[in-house]
């Protein structure tokens, strides 16, 4: 038999008012109520949250986006700089090669000429370049043959005296002696 089969109606009825008198179905209820309103107002929350959620990752993907794009830019700017750099490096490089080129053609077909360089300031050239004049001003005659030879110096075509001090003259487009331009000393052109 059950745990109240032995007992008589009269109990059971006891039993059960017991049992209501100290569960209060209101009061349980209020509890449902209340809790359920919680659950609710949590949903809520969450529905917003998750909107929220994915307002931010919208926000964060398309920032994400920029910022790739920003690095792609900033790498395809940096190259372009550092190719636009190298170019010019090797134009200036291909510009001395021309001119090494050139000079050792001229080299090559006037063996004989070779200029000496010796380091030397700007006020001891003038100094000896003004005491030669002064010398060769005072020897020298109108009968002296000069002989002039083709150099390149910096790059550009001068005529050289063979004088004291040598004289730099001009080269014209005809690579006739043109004008003098000044003296050389020490393979630097004092221009007049």
């Amino acid at each position: 038999m059950s745990k109240y089969g032995n007992l008589n109606i009269q109990e059971l009825e006891e039993k059960l008012c017991d049992i209501k008198n100290t569960v209060d179905l209101k009061d349980l209820q209020l509890k449902l109520d209340a809790i359920q309103k919680t659950v609710n107002e949590l949903d809520q929350k969450n529905e917003i949250l998750n909107e929220l959620n994915k307002k931010y990752r919208l926000q964060n993907d398309e920032v994400q986006f920029e910022m790739d794009n920003h690095r792609k830019v900033s790498i395809v700017s940096n190259f372009s700089k550092q190719i636009t750099e190298r170019d010019k490096k090797i134009e200036q490089l291909q510009k001395r090669l021309d001119s090494y080129n050139f000079r050792e053609e001229v080299i090559s077909t006037n063996s004989n000429t070779s200029i000496k360089t010796t380091p030397s300031s700007k006020e001891e050239d003038i100094s000896l370049v003004t005491s030669n004049l002064e010398e060769q001003s005072n020897s020298c005659s109108d009968d002296e043959n000069i002989e002039f030879e083709l150099k390149i110096i910096d790059g550009q075509r001068y005529f050289i005296s063979d004088e004291e001090p040598k004289g730099v003259y001009e080269c014209t487009s005809d690579e006739d002696v043109g004008d003098q331009l000044g003296y050389l000393c020490n393979d630097k052109i004092i221009f007049k």
